[in-house]
């Protein structure tokens, strides 16, 4: 089904942070208007979200 609710979902935080990467999702949301979670699908980490 077709909605107007959107989430981004930015997958592979993990391996972002071991190469240094910071992600600002807080920021992400003011900017884009819509909810962003990260996660990890490897080790579980925001999927209970």
């Amino acid at each position: 089904e077709i909605t107007e609710k959107v989430v981004i979902c930015i997958n592979l935080i993990d391996e972002a942070r071991k190469c240094g990467i910071h992600i600002d999702a807080e920021r992400l949301e003011m900017r884009l208007g819509v909810p962003v979670v990260l996660c990890s699908a490897r080790s579980g980490e925001g999927l209970c979200e």
